[in-house]
């Protein structure tokens, strides 16, 4: 693996070191966006930037490469705390390697796949060249393993995402983020003591509907379980503007995955505290 140091400086003078695989094909998609001058999932990026401020705890559920952990560590200073949780080994090691770069230190990177329980699970990437990858819900531990050029499985330490806040003294956190294949309500199950309580201000998501339906549920039942807690669904925006939010009752409808976000509406009015009011343009056709 020849890793490649990049030098991140974004519009507001934000900057931190990354280190990527080139010959990785998920790296690669972040490495594509900075080199046409784009913030990698530009929307969520913006809502880092938007909602973390210094002192702020960020989780971040599925590290991959380190991109919004880096992102993130640099938003909330010394003062603040970042924990990420990333099941691939290869990929944890990555992200230490970034965070040595940062000398960064109120960042804890566990190896640990989150989920509704702990115990294990079993974990598999796609492959030698392609670090991205999910729990492999059809499969239990104990079970036979594949591993071959397009999936890498293997047995990966599960934790509720309540014991991992447990475990590192997390009152509150700002901004959580979940990308995890699908597998998002199992997660956000395991967080249901935070929840409940209301600790967890932002959570961005993936909304990925193939990888729920292989995880066995739905938006439906991911929107359902969030609303029972207090938290609607809002689609970001790509300028940073007030999210739109998103009724029960209202399908999400994609030609891509993306991230969405859900959060509680007075958490949000905390935020973007104003929005504008544009009248809409009339053209008056002359005779």
């Amino acid at each position: 693996m020849a890793l490649q140091k990049f030098d991140i400086v974004s519009a507001n003078g934000m900057k931190f070191f990354l280190q990527l695989d080139p010959q990785d094909m998920a790296q690669r998609d972040v490495i594509a966006h900075f080199l046409s001058g784009q913030m990698y999932e530009h929307e969520t990026s913006l809502l880092f930037l938007k909602a973390l401020r210094s002192g702020d705890t960020a989780v971040n559920v599925g590290g991959n490469a380190g991109y919004f952990t880096m992102l993130a560590a640099t938003l909330v200073g010394t003062q603040g705390c970042v924990v990420t949780a990333e099941a691939n080994p290869t990929l944890a090691a990555l992200i230490r390697n970034s965070a040595a770069l940062n000398d960064i230190s109120h960042l804890s990177i566990e190896t640990v796949a989150i989920s509704d329980r702990n115990g294990e699970i079993v974990f598999g990437s796609n492959g030698s060249n392609d670090s991205n990858g999910g729990v492999v819900p059809e499969k239990a531990p104990g079970e036979a393993l594949e591993s071959n050029e397009s999936i890498t499985q293997f047995v990966a330490r599960a934790e509720t995402l309540d014991s991992l806040a447990g475990r590192h003294g997390l009152e509150r956190i700002r901004l959580l983020k979940i990308d995890t294949e699908g597998h998002e309500l199992n997660v956000l199950k395991g967080a249901e003591g935070l929840l409940r309580e209301k600790r967890i201000d932002f959570i961005a998501a993936e909304l990925n509907l193939p990888g729920l339906t292989r995880n066995r549920t739905t938006q439906h039942e991911l929107r359902a379980f969030m609303v029972g807690h207090g938290y609607h669904m809002f689609l970001l925006d790509h300028n940073g503007a007030l999210p739109r939010l998103v009724p029960p009752g209202t399908e999400v409808r994609q030609t891509y995955t993306c991230n969405v976000l859900f959060s509680r509406i007075e958490t949000i009015a905390g935020v973007w505290d104003s929005v504008a009011n544009e009248p809409a343009a009339v053209h008056i056709a002359q005779r």
